[in-house]
């Protein structure tokens, strides 16, 4: 899962975590999933929803799958151009 932020000087900053907490089953995920390989991008989640199914208990392992499902999608898509006004 990644997060972007652009900073007060209007750097992209990208905060990347790993689901699987190993990177054998990450590197086997990215090499022979066919969910990755049909969206190796990914999904736009909502930090706040996956972090409160955190805090509610949930595996790491569901975390990645139910916002990989569209459990934790936003409101809103984010604005996919740009950086915010200076």
């Amino acid at each position: 899962m990644s997060m972007y932020y652009a900073d007060p000087d209007r750097n992209i900053v990208e905060l990347q975590v790993d689901n699987l907490h190993d990177w054998a089953k990450s590197s086997e995920y990215l090499r022979t999933s066919q969910e990755f390989a049909a969206d190796p991008i990914g999904v736009f989640f909502d930090s706040d929803r996956a972090y409160d199914a955190f805090k509610a208990g949930r595996a790491h392992e569901e975390l990645h799958r139910s916002a990989m499902g569209g459990e934790f999608a936003p409101d809103s898509p984010p604005p996919l151009v740009g950086l915010p006004p200076a």
